[in-house]
């Protein structure tokens, strides 16, 4: 069997000459083809590449200067392809993955020892600006090759190290969010874990050089529960080293390495198993060499990377594509002289190359070069006031754990719609239902993509989608439903519909609007006037409201129960009982509908020592007691 230690990085020399852009005049890009972007990057090699939600890319490795600039290990693009000259971490050592969080914060793993002059030993977090931060500091004792989120915000290491935080762990680990070991999480792989991948229900990928896991065999893949137990019925029994696993869209599981069979069937470096570990009989892309990373595209397609020369019996240099059956895409050949590390999609399909290479496609490139790809599809729209959808396709990177969030403030904050965000079938596409989306406000949706050495790094990207004009859907399981809560509400343009889902008891409210800021709802539904009468229905029984936009607590929308009369009691000294008498009473009585009532809906009553006010549907107020005798 062929050792694994540090992949055959060897020092490259810095170039002597400037690189001259090449301007393809006259003709159109292909996919594989060299994009204009040139880091000319000094060091050794790029192992990391991960993109940002913002299309910055950062990118780690083993490296000293990235366009002319200072930059030791660690380094961050502009979406433009400019250096970000306002993010310099500075580890003093190698990077290998980089994991970008969903709060904007950065997960850095490799051997370094130290992050900007501060120990870290092998794994570090640092905000969005590139600062420590010195509140995260798990502690491994060697290095950490792999790092994956999970939904709730865990951490997952993998790597050559033994401990974590002092505490003995073998080559993988959980820390919580604040960087804590996960005490109740311990695997105990037998030897290095290079690439940990998630699950959509949850449970987790391990591919390495192990032969046991949990003190039972394993050979160099396994899979755990969330909770660590090892899956007694995933057994792939690979041979040869895992270095690199990724999760397709049907839930099928590729494996990248150092690979010479899988369940006793030959397969070179490349194979695809079920999701209960049976070998796919009808994939075998068959790669000379090792592969080292894989990035998987939203219709299937498979970018490789590694040290292979060919693929399928054809000459592939390091890279090279193939479709989901294995096939040999014949029009991608983007021919790279040295080992390529890592392989990722940006979120408009334009690949990321790193590696040890210093020419692509017979142009000077060093250790990192973008490639072009066809047009990468991604549409965000709400189909409805209960629905949203993203749809996803082309060249687009495959993503996981997506989330739908909402803002109500143009973009300026987001909250989570929660719910459970669901794949569309085994495609691309994902989606979220049984909302109740505001009329308007903005959506955004954001996916995890996966690719880097050994598949360690993971991205983040998103797409946001404006939107107006839907109808608010006010349903009420209870008369403690609120549909919608909102600091200054605008209802003009927009329309509202109802939906009873209990029998309301007799003077019950329905708030439809809860306007938490200080001023007036402004405007009105097109289709609900102030005072207009609303008839709802549940179990053959129609319930009669009325709408009131100085409701609640004086500014709120609420549909007021709409009785026949409207009753008073207590002293009447100065008619405030409204019955056209000056005796007080005990009980109910019921004021009188002539005078200023005449014709009116009362949806508000107030009552003084002796006077009494109502507010009518129309608007207006009416006012009695003191002086005045009748209503």
């Amino acid at each position: 069997m062929k050792a694994f230690t540090t992949p055959k990085f060897a020092l490259r020399g810095l170039l002597a000459a400037l690189i001259a852009l090449i301007s393809l005049c006259g003709a159109q890009a292909a996919p594989g083809d060299l994009d204009a972007l040139d880091l000319n990057i000094v060091g050794n090699y790029v192992l990391a590449t991960a993109v940002q939600p913002d299309g910055k890319t950062i990118l780690g490795g083993s490296f000293t200067q990235v366009m002319g600039v200072p930059r030791n290990n660690i380094a961050r693009l502009n979406a433009d392809g400019t250096l970000d000259l306002g993010f310099n971490p500075s580890a003093n050592n190698d990077v290998h993955t980089v994991v970008v969080q969903h709060d904007g914060q950065i997960l850095l793993g490799g051997g370094f020892t130290s992050i900007g002059g501060i120990t870290r030993n092998r794994i570090a977090r640092v905000t969005a600006n590139g600062t420590l931060d010195v509140s995260f500091d798990p502690n491994a004792n060697s290095a950490v090759y792999s790092m994956a989120v999970q939904a709730n915000g865990q951490i997952l290491l993998g790597g050559y190290f033994t401990s974590v935080g002092g505490t003995m762990r073998n080559f993988i680990a959980r820390v919580n969010a604040n960087g804590t070991l996960d005490a109740g999480f311990d695997p105990n792989a037998s030897s290095t874990v290079f690439s940990v991948a998630i699950q959509e229900d949850g449970q987790i990928l391990l591919g390495g050089a192990f032969t046991i896991v949990a003190g039972i065999a394993r050979n160099f893949i396994a899979r755990v529960a969330a909770n660590g137990m090892l899956d007694a019925s995933f057994d792939p029994n690979v041979g040869g080293t895992v270095y690199c696993v990724a999760v397709q869209a049907d839930g099928q599981i590729l494996l990248g390495g150092f690979i010479t069979s899988v369940g006793g069937t030959p397969r070179n470096n490349i194979a695809r198993v079920a999701a209960n570990g049976t070998l796919d009989a009808d994939f075998n892309p068959n790669a000379e060499s090792d592969v080292h990373s894989m990035a998987v595209q939203a219709d299937g397609q498979i970018l490789l990377g590694g040290e292979f020369t060919t693929v399928g019996g054809t000459t592939r240099n390091r890279i090279a594509r193939v479709a989901a059956n294995g096939t040999l895409d014949a029009d991608f050949n983007p021919n790279v002289n040295s080992y390529v590390y890592s392989v990722a999609l940006q979120g408009d399909g334009q690949i990321l190359v790193g590696g040890d290479f210093t020419s692509v496609g017979g142009t000077a490139r060093n250790l990192f070069a973008r490639l072009v790809n066809a047009p990468a599809t991604q549409t965000l729209s709400v189909v409805n006031t209960t629905q949203v959808s993203w749809m996803r396709g082309g060249s687009a990177p495959e993503v996981s754990l997506v989330t739908f969030e909402l803002s109500s403030d143009s973009g300026s904050s987001y909250i989570p719609l929660g719910g459970s965000v669901t794949r569309v079938g085994s495609s691309a596409n994902w989606q979220l239902t049984g909302l109740s989306l505001p009329a308007s406000g903005q959506v955004r949706a954001r996916g995890r993509t996966t690719g880097g050495y050994q598949n360690g790094g993971f991205g983040l990207v998103e797409s946001v989608i404006s939107f107006s004009g839907l109808p608010v859907t006010a349903t009420y399981t209870s008369a403690t439903d609120v549909p919608v809560t909102a600091v200054s509400y605008t209802a003009t343009g927009q329309t509202v519909n109802f939906t009873l889902g209990y029998a309301p008891t007799t003077g019950t409210a329905l708030t439809v609007v809860k306007n938490t800021g200080l001023g007036f709802i402004s405007g009105t539904f097109d289709n609900l006037a102030q005072g207009q009468a609303v008839a709802l229905s549940f179990g053959g029984v129609t319930y009669n409201f009325v709408a009131n936009y100085f409701g609640g607590s004086g500014n709120d929308l609420v549909l007021v129960w709409a009785g026949t009369r409207a009753m008073s009691w207590g002293h009447n000294g100065s008619g405030q009982l409204g019955n056209n008498t000056l005796t007080s009473s005990r009980v109910l009585v019921p004021v009188s509908t002539a005078g200023v009532l005449a014709g009116k809906t009362v949806i508000a009553v107030s009552g003084g020592e002796g006077h009494s006010l109502a507010l009518c549907s129309d608007g207006t107020l009416a006012a009695w007691g003191g002086a005045m005798v009748s209503a």
